[in-house]
């Protein structure tokens, strides 16, 4: 691999970090909310568990970047 190729793919990888960094510090869809109507608190815990995914995902893909 040149030199050139390599600064290529570690500015895309140093790109996708930064990304990645933003993405994993926004934690606010974990939150746990409560709500009076039982059809509301499984929507939420739907979308909860959704963004715990997402993080869970993001987190990998992080950490594989990083390595």
């Amino acid at each position: 691999m040149t030199k050139t190729e390599l600064n290529k793919y570690r500015a895309i990888l140093e790109a996708k970090l930064a990304e990645l960094s933003k993405v994993v510090k926004n934690r606010e869809g974990i939150a746990i909310e409560k709500s009076p109507d039982a059809l509301d608190e499984v929507q939420h815990a739907a979308e909860r568990e959704l963004a715990i995914r997402n993080l869970d995902r993001e987190s990998a893909l992080l950490r594989n970047v990083r390595a």
